[in-house]
């Protein structure tokens, strides 16, 4: 067992650096990932326009924490974020990009859980919120697998590759969360530190 909170199961997370750029850039020609995570397909860019959608100077803000997520080699896999972080009502929620050679090994499911134990067991956060689109067959079974509950649909919400299709809105709360992952936190006193 790591005592270095940034780990699980073979995958760790740490800051976005200068070495990233290329990596997170490259993820710009992933027009399905892109269409899957933004509901849409983007124009294409320029490097310039690129660099100026980076997260500010690969440094953190207070509605957004950037992470790059990496194996143990530390080999770079993706890049994922807290985001719209409401400090008053204690709601948050994520975003995650695997490289297409290293989806389905994990890393996601890994990244989300540091990032919900950090949110939920560390700051003390209320309520996880995201959505996808009725689609996404493996979006769905990887928020279902994690505890969240469907929480409703907007119909026709989501317009891309000529229809319209639903977004169905999940929710996760911190009980829910421990009580899915009992026995599964992090605690270094557990590890004899």
């Amino acid at each position: 067992m790591t005592t270095y909170f940034w780990e699980h199961k073979g995958t760790r997370l740490r800051p976005l650096n200068a070495d990233d750029v290329d990596a997170y850039l490259s993820a710009d020609l992933d027009s399905e990932a892109k269409r899957v995570l933004n509901l849409s397909v983007g124009l294409p860019r320029s490097r310039a326009s690129q660099l100026e959608s980076l997260p500010v100077n690969f440094k953190n803000a207070p509605q957004r924490l950037d992470f790059a997520i990496e194996t143990l080699e530390q080999e770079f896999v993706g890049f994922c974020a807290i985001e719209q972080i409401e400090e008053q009502s204690g709601n948050f929620s994520t975003m995650t990009f695997v490289l297409a050679p290293y989806r389905r090994h994990g890393h996601a499911d890994n990244a989300k859980h540091l990032l919900l134990r950090y949110m939920f067991d560390e700051r003390r956060f209320e309520k996880y919120n995201t959505q996808c689109m009725e689609t996404n067959e493996a979006i769905i079974a990887h928020l279902k697998k994690i505890g969240c509950v469907e929480e409703g649909r907007r119909r026709r919400r989501i317009f891309t590759n000529g229809r319209y299709y639903d977004e169905i809105l999940f929710g996760l709360t911190r009980d829910e969360w421990q009580a899915s992952n009992a026995g599964d936190s992090y605690n270094p006193l557990d590890a004899g530190v």
